[in-house]
């Protein structure tokens, strides 16, 4: 009965990627707050660029999360670094949040996903 009452609170969370350059695969992921800009994040999805496509994720908890987007247009699954490791391919992150002197921070990059179904668009060069 537990796990029915669980699998009651979850909600589908829906990411639109919009892109000027489908070229690649597009990476999406949601992250909590331990799992912002690092390995393991709860949900990711992966697909060919196109230059818009809709990621549907149907079992987030509601709560906190971080909605980041990354365009791989090599397809290698591999991020290029700058050398201070920064991004060198597209990427795209909710809210835009600023990244000074470092990565952006969860609380810059948040939303808050509730009962009702989420929806949110992302642009990525």
């Amino acid at each position: 009965m537990l796990s029915l009452i669980a699998a009651l609170a979850l909600t589908p969370v829906t990411v639109t990627v919009q892109t000027p350059n489908p070229e690649g695969v597009i990476y999406v992921q949601l992250c909590d707050s331990a799992t912002f800009m690092r390995e393991g994040c709860p949900h990711q999805q992966r697909r060919e660029a196109a230059a818009e496509l809709q990621f549907v994720f149907e079992t987030v908890e509601p709560g906190e999360w971080a909605i980041m987007v990354w365009r791989d247009p090599d397809s290698d699954g591999q991020m290029r670094r700058g050398m201070w490791g920064q991004p060198l391919e597209p990427t795209a992150i909710s809210n835009n949040p600023p990244a000074r002197f470092g990565p952006p921070i969860f609380e810059d990059a948040k939303v808050t996903v509730g009962e009702e179904p989420f929806a949110f668009t992302l642009s990525v060069r």
